[in-house]
This record gives C-alpha cells, sequence and structure tokens, in this order.
C-alpha cells in the first residue's frame, strides 16, 4: 500500500441489520463514488480477485456496498481498506427476516418458505437446513468465513475484523455509531455527514426490544426460542462486543456523547421534515 492510498469504504451490508439505511447516506455523500457491488446470483460470494478487479477499475471509487465482499479483503497497492460494520441482536434479526420474506417479491427459498409458514415454520424450517444459515450466528459466520464454505466460522475472527473497521457498532445503537464513524473517517472525508432517514424499515414492527422479542417467542413457542438461542451462541457473543466496541469509541471521542448525539438527532431530523434522505 503506497503512503497515498486512497481510502475506500467497504460497507459489509448483513441482511436485516439497517444496511439501506447506512447506504442511503453514503451514496449521498459520496454520489458517484459510492456503488453497490455484488455477484451475479444470490448467494454469491465474492473471491478477493473480483473484489479488486472491481476496485482498480474504478479509480473515484471511495465507498462501496456488498452483501457478497468476504474478509479478508485483497490487498491493493493504491487502496486503504475502511470496513464498516453493523451487528444487530440475532433474534430480533431472525424476527424481522422473517416479516422481510413475508413480503418480498423474491422467489427466494426463504421468502417461498415464509409465505405458506407462520413464523414458527419458517424458523423451523432454516434450523432444519444447516448449523449455519440465515438467523443462526449468521454475523459471526459472515465476518470470520471467506469464500470457502468449508471454512468453519470463528467468533474471535469476526470480534477481531469488528475492532478493526472504521464503523463499529450495533444496530440498535445506531446513532451512537455513526456519530463514531463521522469522528473516525473524518481525517480522511472532512465534514462527512452520516445522519439519515430509515428505509426499509418493517412497518409492523413494534418500537421496543423487548416487545419483539416477545412477539417472536409468542410467535415460536418456548422450545424453539431456547433453540434459536442455543443456535446463535457467536452472534450473542459478537453483539455484547459490539456494544463493548462502541462503548470505548465514545469514551476516547472526548466529546460530551449527549451532545453530540442530539445534535445528530437534530441534524436526521431536519433532513426527513425536508424530505432529503
Amino acid at each position: 500500500m503506497t503512503p497515498n492510498a486512497r481510502p475506500v469504504c467497504v460497507h459489509f451490508h448483513i441482511f436485516k441489520n439497517a444496511g439501506t439505511t447506512l447506504d442511503g447516506a453514503l451514496k449521498r455523500e459520496f454520489g458517484i463514488g459510492w456503488t453497490e457491488f455484488d455477484g451475479p446470483r444470490p448467494n454469491y460470494l465474492l473471491e478477493p480477485e473480483e473484489t479488486r478487479a472491481f476496485v482498480e477499475t474504478r479509480p473515484v471509487l471511495r465507498a462501496l456496498s456488498s452483501h457478497q465482499v468476504r474478509f479478508p479483503l485483497p490487498e491493493i497497492y493504491d487502496v486503504r481498506w475502511l470496513p464498516l460494520i453493523l451487528v444487530r441482536h440475532p433474534l430480533d434479526r431472525a424476527l424481522s427476516a422473517y416479516k422481510f420474506h413475508r413480503r418480498a417479491r423474491t422467489r427466494s427459498a426463504a421468502s417461498l418458505q415464509a409465505k405458506r409458514s407462520d413464523l414458527r415454520g419458517y424458523v423451523a424450517w432454516l434450523l432444519d437446513r444447516s448449523e449455519v444459515n440465515l438467523v443462526c450466528n449468521f454475523q459471526a459466520a459472515l465476518l470470520s468465513t471467506n469464500t470457502n464454505r468449508a471454512q468453519r466460522p470463528g467468533i474471535a475472527a469476526a470480534v477481531a475484523r469488528l475492532r478493526e473497521a472504521a464503523l463499529a457498532g450495533t444496530v440498535e445503537r445506531f446513532g451512537e455509531t455513526l456519530i463514531c464513524a463521522e469522528r473516525a473517517l473524518a481525517r480522511d472525508f472532512p465534514g462527512l455527514d452520516l445522519s439519515c432517514v430509515s428505509r426499509n424499515v418493517t412497518s409492523e414492527r413494534r418500537g421496543r426490544l423487548d416487545e419483539r422479542l416477545q412477539e417472536l417467542r409468542d410467535g415460536i413457542g418456548s422450545d424453539l426460542y431456547v433453540e434459536l438461542e442455543r443456535r446463535n451462541e457467536m452472534d450473542f457473543a459478537l453483539h455484547v462486543e459490539a456494544g463493548r466496541e462502541l462503548d470505548g469509541r465514545l469514551v476516547r471521542m472526548g466529546e460530551d456523547v449527549r451532545t453530540v448525539f442530539e445534535g445528530f438527532r437534530a441534524r436526521c431530523a431536519a433532513r426527513e421534515a425536508a424530505g432529503v434522505r
């Protein structure tokens, strides 16, 4: 990597982790310097060389979002990677995935299953498919494994990548995560404004996390709920570490967090009032 390597943000767009909202802010701020990058079909995993070729042929690129890019990111002599990672409570994420697939127009296997079954049937179907799947340790697997599908996910690798990221935090503390990211990215992108308006939020989503978790328990039964908890051991650990990492970054920010956060919320509210995303 050269001393003057161009910084490139890469948003690891984890399904149902507020990624569409973050992408809206990135697209607005970077303009033609932002793009999405995924492979030719669903469930495709991009090889490092594919990512390299994509980035090397786009010298104006400063931020990309992908569901299918995986670590390790390729070494490119004139690029300095700035990973962006959001982690979500795994059971809240499972409920959100079901509701999304119920209304999605796609004909993926998960979407078809959600449309023909209730919440319990959807979760049971996924639990039976594989040890790691859309609602079981999905986030830890995405951050720790590469394109070799035989490689087992590991919490240590996922946490290490979280700690090295330019943006690292949780969906539940989205605003705090973004104000930390603005500071972390300010050296490379002065004046970066990540204030945003929520996008792709399930219309019937309940307000509090405890309410949504109770909705999940009521929908799948206590037995399946306990099994889903057990099958998300790594994602629970990752979620805790993401919160700790965010706490540390807020302390190191050296500012009055409440004041900064209120300012961020005011910027978001102004965008929503003006209809500017």
